[in-house]
């Protein structure tokens, strides 16, 4: 079966309660335990604004307008087991992770304190998304599926087995996209997780798909195209300029591709036709990410890349001298850098050499989100730090 609803009989693990001893409830709580005293009512959480989308905005830059923090204060850090299989989600009251180890865990944005924990069915294979009252994570190997579940208390909504994942998932209003590691490209509706198109593509896919308007963008091997939203028939093909391993940036106009070829490519929105391509002497893991009408990008060197929209021959590059496989996270006055070192780099926009902002105990794979005065940082290891 494609997708299941699943009963109310499944364990939820809810928030806690303050009974008696407040600090046990909660941890008893935790394990699934049920301490025997009545709870008081609890105001279901919605996520207005939610996470919709692979690193929270088409820019791939949510951080954008964000300030850094001077000094940087701990706030507080948790360990999730191993680390995560893609990007958090950060809403307004909660942050939403996936392991490798296969456990998804929801914690209050504020204060780090764990409102549930679920073991999904197999590891890790795709960062969440948030949507109003509802989690999406996905699970890999050959019997990989995509989760919803209530955000409130871990209860799995639907889940629907399409094998492998590739991280990460998209979703439109009423769609749920994913990609699977044999070019499987599968639709699931987002209220049931029963499947509303799949397309086996010609290639290899190395990401999962993106939503562009009203098209899914899927990358294979030598090409990129749209696949409608609401049927799975290709719109556009056109031949890739280079290998896509990282969802693109977007941009009004543009899509913009940054490739472990050694490239960062520019695309027209409408119809994919190449506008501009910029070598960068190095390959990028990351995504790209898209403010004040540049492009920044990182190539695994440590090469920090800044690429004028309009003025592609002016692109300029800084060297870090650390490896890097993150996406780069502008703010309105520099860029974040995560590096497999454990150290966050800070370069500003004047050209000066970049500076340690902070260092972790792990390599940080993943973007560094400054998001509503909150500087969120998963390491390698397993931990996921917050400054303010």
């Amino acid at each position: 079966m494609n997708g299941r609803r699943l009963s109310n009989q499944r364990r939820k693990v809810g928030n806690a309660g303050v009974c008696g001893h407040g600090a046990r409830i909660v941890a008893l709580t935790w394990l699934g335990v049920n301490a025997g005293c009545a709870r008081p009512p609890i105001t279901p959480i919605v996520e207005p604004v939610g996470w919709a989308q692979y690193l929270g905005t088409p820019s791939r830059a949510v951080s954008a307008e964000e300030m850094l923090p001077a000094p940087l204060t701990p706030r507080w850090e948790i360990s999730i087991g191993k680390t995560t299989a893609g990007g958090i989600a950060v809403g307004e009251h909660v942050v939403a992770i996936l392991s490798l180890d296969r456990h998804l865990t929801v914690v209050r944005r504020e204060t780090g304190a764990p409102l549930w924990r679920r073991r999904l069915n197999a590891a890790g294979a795709t960062g969440t998304l948030i949507i109003g009252s509802r989690i999406l994570a996905g699970t890999g190997g050959p019997r990989g599926r995509v989760y919803s579940l209530d955000l409130n208390g871990g209860s799995v909504e639907w889940d629907a087995e399409v094998g492998p994942l590739l991280d990460p998932l998209a979703a439109a209003s009423d769609r749920v996209i994913a990609a699977t590691e044999g070019g499987g490209i599968v639709a699931l509706d987002a209220a049931t997780g029963l499947v509303h198109w799949r397309r086996a593509l010609g290639g290899a896919v190395r990401t999962g798909p993106v939503v562009v308007d009203a098209f899914a963008l899927v990358a294979t091997d030598d090409s990129l195209m749209y696949l409608s939203l609401e049927s799975g028939v290709t719109q556009v093909a056109v031949a890739s300029h280079g290998a896509t391993i990282a969802p693109p940036a977007m941009t009004d106009d543009a899509v913009i591709v940054a490739s472990p070829d050694g490239y960062v490519i520019a695309l027209a929105r409408d119809n994919l036709r190449l506008r501009w391509k910029v070598a960068v002497r190095g390959a990028i893991f990351g995504s790209p990410a898209v403010a004040r009408d540049t492009v920044f990008a990182v190539t695994v060197d440590g090469d920090l890349w800044a690429i004028p929209l309009g003025n592609p021959d002016g692109a300029t590059a800084v060297s870090l001298n650390v490896v890097v496989r993150a996406t780069p996270a502008p703010l309105a006055g520099g860029i974040l850098v995560g590096t497999v070192t454990g150290t966050v780099l800070y370069a500003g926009l004047d050209g000066q050499p970049a500076t340690a902002a902070l260092q972790v105990d792990g390599a940080v794979e993943q973007q560094p989100i400054l998001h509503r005065g909150t500087l969120l940082v998963v390491d390698g290891r397993g931990k996921v730090y917050a400054w303010q």
